[in-house]
């Protein structure tokens, strides 16, 4: 279900994401929950974007070894 909620909140943001600059991207992301956020995010447009979100089993285990992948990469092998 949280991916599904993370999968819903980019489909959501994602027209105010496209072509701003990186500070700018970050700052919308970081501040979704928070009351001073300048984007009404959890909309009804919110729940239909989690409803028609699709996680199967094989995509979590896609994730879960790029995740994998990249923390090899980066050398950080500590939990």
């Amino acid at each position: 279900m949280v991916f599904k909620a993370a999968i819903a909140v980019l489909i959501v943001v994602e027209p105010m994401l496209l072509d701003r600059p990186f500070d700018q991207v970050m700052s919308l992301l970081t501040s979704i929950s928070s009351p001073i956020c300048p984007h009404s995010i959890f909309t009804t447009q919110f729940a239909v974007a989690m409803a028609g979100c699709k996680v199967t089993n094989s995509l979590l285990r896609g994730l879960e070894a790029e995740y994998e992948h990249l923390k090899l990469r980066s050398g950080k092998n500590d939990p």
